[in-house]
């Protein structure tokens, strides 16, 4: 009598039944399958957004370098309009970005570049703005 309560009943003496519906060994799996979409939504979304300031960084940065060059005076447009692409990071295609250098006065210069967010970033996965622009006002120096 003693074996027959252990096979269909616990040491506790409940069901074996019971205690397999009341079990939780495959809990975390099941938790993680439902987190994993968000959590790589997060994962790409900040890889997304950290791509994207690295390329205006650079976009800046370009602009700095062509007002300085620009203000300076001993370079040609068409020069300083690709010494500014150059500073643009390997995924931007050369053609994606507008640079327009203005005189501003006799004594300033403003160099603007922008392009549309799709081609600062690798991937596109969710709201960004349209576009980026950098912008840099430099005084001409003699």
């Amino acid at each position: 009598m003693n074996i027959e309560r252990h096979a269909s009943w616990g040491d506790s003496g409940t069901l074996v039944i019971s205690r397999l519906i009341g079990s939780r060994s495959g809990v975390a799996a099941s938790e993680f399958a439902l987190m994993l979409p968000l959590l790589m939504v997060i994962l790409f979304g900040s890889l997304q957004y950290g791509i994207m300031l690295t390329t205006y960084n650079s976009m800046v940065n370009g602009a700095r370098s062509a007002a300085r060059a620009a203000s300076l005076g001993d370079a040609s447009e068409a020069d300083i309009k690709a010494d500014l692409k150059n500073w643009l990071p390997a995924w931007v295609k050369s053609d994606a970005a507008t640079v327009t250098i203005t005189n501003v006065g006799a004594d300033e210069v403003r160099v603007d570049v922008s392009m549309p967010s799709a081609d600062a970033t690798v991937f596109r996965l969710g709201p960004m703005p349209e576009t980026l622009t950098a912008s840099v006002l430099m005084a001409r120096e003699s």
